[in-house]
């Protein structure tokens, strides 16, 4: 049937006119055609199947009176009003066959002031969408050639859904009239041709349902269905037990109401008819209303013109209807003095539960209401302010798929909530306490627990033989003996994002074949968990779905999936053990809060966790000041500005970029610790950015930016990072207290620039192949720099107007080594620097030249070393030294120097097997 749905098409004219000043409505025979159909069947859950009305629709319009007239549509407003109020009331397109013979103005309008071609109007409501139309003047189904045949074709449709508990709703509206000759009614169509009441009857006598309800909408519409107006030259629709008919006209003609930009339009009779179904009214209230509805806008008794007529052989059209309401409201104040009392207005729970409409909504307000209370069938139940259902017994018992519980407190003896047997139920903001069992699900499926508290019960969830459910966002609290509990081979379960603490013998226990679970990403407080079955505690290492255990004693120093990478992740070293062999091989090391101590970043995260995304920029506004954020491997192109204090940490330089978009790839503004990242590609700006104090950069790889790193912050400490081919300078220091050390800082224009800087620690970097200098000072205080190699530069070092004191140094393949400009001492006066070009000897053997090193006119080095910083100056001697003899014994003297203390252990090597 769906492939049958016409999604665009045209609309319809007026069929039946009242024009402006006429007074009084113009006769006529042409009805349009709708067949309501209402089929009622079982629908199956996992091992029991439970009785809930599946409702059909066939609504069919088949005349096109008056083309030539724009917005007067009476017969196909008739139509939409009978199919928005089917779709209000739970109806879905999937099972309504809609036929609609229309003109070409595209509008129509049931309430004079909207196109119901786009969406219901207002005063109808229901899912704001356009109707879906099967058939038109254009279209009909493979094998069908006219209308006739149509109508026949949607009845065998009909037939071949609806079974013998189902309700079915025949509603036809079209040209009527009456054959004198043979005594019947003939139902008409738009091309002229007619059905006669006998081949309609044995049409429908294929339908075998529990009710069968026709509405007919035609001229003689009462000799139709055989009322006992019917001259009787032939019996109409038989008179079977199980049928309703109604009739909007008796053995006489029938009127319909339409005018251009008039206020409504539609059947005189079936549109009020309708609209008190709507309401909630019975077939039988609903027949009387029409009836006294009819005189619009008339001086003539047209009641008595028209005639309606109602046969009802199941003698409860009185209590019966079609439309259940969608909608139903409980507050435990309402009286029979409330409006809608008993029709959708009620004071207990249960009664509103058997009113409502398969797929219905209840809303209930806050109040205290019994519990023992039964749902069969699908529906939705809201509290307002959490109401409160109080029960020595059971508090819910679920025995429908597709139902929805929400914002309930529910304080049981027995158990809080049960689930038997179903499928697709959801829980979401409620409390369950004090039961037995706070919520029992057994042999069910493809069931929820969000957003909800279930705490002092004797268990807080317990699931036998139920599988596929989802258990989120919720706190499994102080219960007596286990938070959750899953038995008897209960399979492929989701427990992710609660908080499940302080529970009696376990948060969470595991037994008798139940596996497949996922136990992801939750809080365990002052209790742990037992899992025999081998279960999921943790994902891949790159998902971050371990778990928080709080008796956990391992530390965070290493990341990876092995764990064996320097630096935090968040994640314990090692795995957790849990009672009965499972293991969770990831378990955080922070408790999951919100806001969040601790973050992951990944590419392929969708944010289901409050703690993962997937770009930096979001994960640090989210984490809390002084916490932690790892970010796994990527490129992140953004500008990434860090206001609070933090750890941020990447995966490792060689495979975590950040690219800088419009301005700084990174902005830091506060104390932080950054590390691991390559820092790349910001051709105009610098690829790092420091306002913060205190902050800490290393282990990064930072190049292709025009600035590498510019400092403008104290107390900045830049290590262990590589800082190459960076168009302009590497590292910028432009306040005090930056200490920059074993960093490999090349191929940039100028490695480092110190301008307007003090108190400066350059130590144990390598600064080489930069195109300009090693190392610049401008205005700059108290710099110490020392064993540092700078070579291949053309300046190796370049001082303006600063004061320094460079030591421990060397100095190698430099175009010129060094230019002084300013008051810089080259020694600490015992020791100076490494000059590969320094031609002076070392007769004392001190490893110092025994002549100054001469830079510039106006700078010496006083100290020169002889060998390069890092490397011993071996010298030694021993006694006797000829004529030797293997009865000698012989001393050794060792004379060895280590100018800059980096040497640990002195070990000779003599050649015997012995050092």
């Amino acid at each position: 049937m769906k492939s049958e749905k016409i999604k665009k098409f045209k609309c319809v004219k007026g069929y039946f006119i009242m024009k402006k000043g006429m007074g009084k409505a113009i006769l006529g025979m042409a009805i349009v055609g709708v067949i309501l159909i209402s089929i009622s069947s079982y629908y199956g859950s996992p091992s029991e199947t439970h009785y809930y009305y599946h409702k059909w629709a066939l609504i069919f319009v088949s005349t096109n009176d008056f083309p030539s007239e724009q917005n007067v549509d009476a017969f196909p407003a008739q139509g939409l009003q009978a199919y928005y109020i089917l779709k209000k009331h739970g109806y879905l397109d999937d099972n309504i066959m809609f036929a609609l013979w229309h003109d070409d103005d595209d509008y129509i309008s049931i309430y004079g002031n909207h196109n119901d071609l786009l969406g219901p109007p207002p005063q109808i409501g229901g899912p704001d969408e356009a109707p879906e139309i099967d058939f038109d003047e254009n279209t009909l189904p493979p094998g069908v050639s006219n209308w006739n045949d149509l109508l026949h074709y949607c009845i065998d449709r009909i037939a071949s859904h609806a079974g013998t508990n189902d309700d079915v709703i025949i509603y036809i509206v079209n040209h009527g009239g009456y054959d004198s000759v043979t005594g019947k009614a003939l139902f008409g169509f738009e091309d002229g041709s007619s059905l006669p009441e006998n081949a309609f009857d044995s049409w429908i006598d294929s339908i075998h349902c529990r009710k069968l309800t026709v509405l007919v909408d035609t001229c003689y519409s009462g000799d139709f269905i055989d009322a006992p107006v019917d001259p009787g030259f032939d019996s109409g629709i038989d008179d079977e037990t199980n049928r309703i008919l109604v009739s909007s006209a008796g053995d006489c003609m029938a009127f319909s109401y339409a005018e251009a930009n008039g206020s409504w339009a539609g059947s005189l009779f079936f549109h009020p008819f309708f609209e008190a179904l709507d309401e909630g009214m019975s077939i039988k209230d609903a027949y009387e209303y029409a009836c006294s509805f009819i005189p619009y806008g008339h001086t003539e008794n047209v009641t008595a013109l028209q005639d309606p007529q109602l046969v009802d052989k199941t003698g409860e059209s009185n209590v019966y209807t079609f439309l259940d309401p969608l909608f139903a409201w409980v507050d435990d104040d309402y009286d029979a003095t409330t409006p809608g009392w008993q029709l959708d207005h009620f004071n207990n729970l249960k009664d509103a539960i058997d009113a409502v409409a398969p797929h219905g909504r209840i809303y209930v307000h806050d109040g205290m209401y019994d519990g023992d209370i039964v749902i069969d069938k699908p529906m939705v139940i809201e509290g307002i302010a959490m109401p409160k259902i109080q029960t020595s017994g059971d508090g819910i018992f679920i025995k429908a798929s597709d139902v929805e519980l929400i914002n309930l407190t529910i304080d049981a003896k027995d158990n809080g909530i049960i689930l038997q047997n179903v499928n697709n139920v959801s829980i979401k903001q409620c409390n369950v306490s004090n039961a037995s069992l706070g919520i029992y699900s057994v042999n069910s499926i493809n069931c929820s627990i969000e957003n909800t508290s279930i705490y002092k019960n004797g268990k807080g969830i317990y699931l036998s033989n139920s599988s596929n459910f989802i258990i989120r966002h919720s706190i499994i609290l102080n219960n007596v003996y286990f938070g959750i509990e899953m038995s008897h081979a209960s399979k492929n379960n989701l427990i992710e994002n609660c908080n499940i603490m302080d529970n009696g013998i376990y948060g969470l226990y595991i037994i008798q074949d139940s596996t497949g679970n996922k136990i992801w990403h939750n809080n365990f407080i002052n209790n742990t968990a037992h899992d025999s079955c081998n279960n999921d505690f943790n994902s891949a290492y790159e998902d971050i779905r371990g778990n928080y255990w709080s008796d956990y004693e391992g530390v965070d120093e290493k990341h990876g999936e092995s764990q064996n990478m320097t630096g935090k992740d968040g994640i314990g070293d090692t795995p957790y053990t849990l009672g009965g062999g499972g293991q969770d091989a990831y378990p955080l090391v922070h408790p999951i809060t919100d806001p969040p101590s601790f973050v992951w970043v990944n590419k392929k995260f969708n944010h289901i966790y409050n703690d993962h995304f997937s770009c930096i920029q979001d994960a640090i506004e989210s984490v809390t000041n002084g916490g932690g954020c790892f970010v796994f491997p990527g490129v992140y192109k953004e500008d990434v500005v860090i206001k609070k204090k933090l750890l941020l940490i990447g995966y490792d330089n060689k495979n975590t970029f950040v690219e800088g978009n419009e301005s700084y790839a990174l902005h830091i503004k506060n104390a932080v610790e950054l590390r691991g990242f390559g820092i790349r590609n910001t051709w105009s700006d610098a690829g790092v950015y420091v306002e913060g104090n205190d902050s800490v950069i290393s282990d990064c790889d930072v190049y292709n930016n025009y600035y590498g790193i510019v400092i403008n912050a104290t107390n900045v400490t830049i290590e262990n990072n590589s800082i190459h081919g960076n168009t302009f300078i590497g590292i910028v220091a432009k306040s005090n207290s930056t200490n920059i050390r074993n960093c490999n800082i090349t191929e940039n224009n100028k490695g480092i620039l110190l301008h307007n800087a003090s108190n400066v620690v350059i130590e144990k970097c390598i600064i080489s192949n930069n195109s300009v200098t090693g190392i610049e000072m401008k205005n700059s205080l108290d710099v110490e720099t020392y064993c540092n190699t700078i070579k291949n530069n053309f300046y190796g070092m370049y001082v303006d107007n600063s004061s320094s004191q460079i030591c421990l140094n060397n100095f190698i393949n430099n175009f010129i080594h060094a230019r002084d400009y300013g008051s810089n001492v080259f020694d600490n006066g015992n020791v100076g620097n490494y000059w590969d070009d320094y031609n002076g000897i070392d007769a004392n053997h001190d490893g110092i030249g025994d002549t100054p090193y001469k830079i510039d006119n106006d700078s010496i080095d006083y100290k020169p070393l002889i060998r390069k910083t890092g490397l011993p100056i071996a010298y030694f001697h021993y006694e006797p030294n000829n004529n030797i003899t293997t009865n000698d014994i012989i001393q050794f003297h060792d004379d060895s120097i280590d100018l800059d203390g980096t040497i640990t252990a002195w070990l000779w090597n003599f050649g015997d097997g012995k050092i």
